[in-house]
């Protein structure tokens, strides 16, 4: 049988925040005694746009060139 990945990322939250106050969130725990929660290290820029597309296609920024977040409702970057 072969083995499932399962990968959860919550964007924004803080791993020491969920370190620190373990806890407060009972999952997370079980996870993290189990040795299933760890730190995602993001790209440079440590920004969501890049680090999602990073996530999806598996190049660094640099090779798929997205370097900063859009803002689709600032009409100057349409």
């Amino acid at each position: 049988m072969k083995k499932k990945t399962i990968l959860m990322i919550l964007d924004g939250l803080d791993y020491t925040y969920i370190k620190n106050n373990i806890e407060k969130f009972p999952l997370f725990s079980k996870w993290y005694n189990n040795g299933q929660l760890g730190k995602l290290n993001s790209v440079v820029p440590a920004d969501s746009v890049p680090s999602w597309i990073t996530i999806y296609t598996g190049e660094n920024p640099a090779e798929h060139g997205i370097l900063l977040t859009i803002d689709y409702l600032n009409e100057k970057q349409k």
